[in-house]
């Protein structure tokens, strides 16, 4: 993607799905920019064992020219470029990303491969203090929350049956039995 690479300050790729990082975000913190890099590889790549945990979803994420757009403020996010061959991108900006975070377990001394760790690392149990033997930001990373959107769009034409957005699909089913009776919207949609 040549445009990309004129459009974007750095690119880099994960699993070939392509990340444009702006210039401006670059300058502003190639740390941050790196930390998106690894928490979309680690979504990809949950076991860590170097393999796309689910290839069929990378394959329609890389054959489809999707794109992680990483602006460094929310006014350049604003300003999203429309690139030729990109057939979908998410923005998740630099101003909403916090590497080191309480929010995550490993940050504050868990076990990320033992999840029998973590609710005493975060606090959650009686008596937890994370933060008097461990330094973490106490700030939300939601880069954790928009990377995925990018995923499960592709997931969602992947296995039609169980992410459509509708009551027909299994997440779909799920919502709708978990709400019960207090509707998803007004219009009973």
């Amino acid at each position: 993607m040549e445009l990309v690479n004129n459009l974007c300050g750095r690119v880099t790729t994960v699993f070939w799905v392509d990340v444009c990082v702006t210039q401006s975000a670059w300058v502003t913190s190639p740390n941050k920019c790196n930390n998106v890099a690894h928490v979309f590889y680690q979504l990809l790549d949950n076991d860590a064992d170097g393999t796309p945990d689910d290839p069929m979803v990378l394959a329609r994420m890389a054959e489809n020219g999707y794109l992680l757009w990483v602006p460094a403020k929310e006014e350049e996010a604003e300003d999203e470029p429309h690139i030729p061959g990109v057939g979908w991108s998410q923005m998740t900006g630099l101003f909403e990303a916090a590497p080191n975070s309480c929010d995550v377990p490993s940050d504050l001394g868990a076990d990320s491969a033992d999840r029998s760790t973590w609710e005493a690392a975060t606090g959650a149990t009686s008596g937890g203090d994370p933060t008097s033997t461990y330094t973490c930001t106490h700030q939300r990373d939601t880069t954790v929350e928009e990377i995925p959107h990018l995923i499960t769009t592709a997931a969602l034409l992947v296995y039609p049956d169980k992410w459509a957005p509708d009551y027909g699909s299994d997440a779909g089913a799920a919502i709708r039995e978990s709400n019960g009776s207090c509707g998803w919207g007004y219009t009973d949609d």
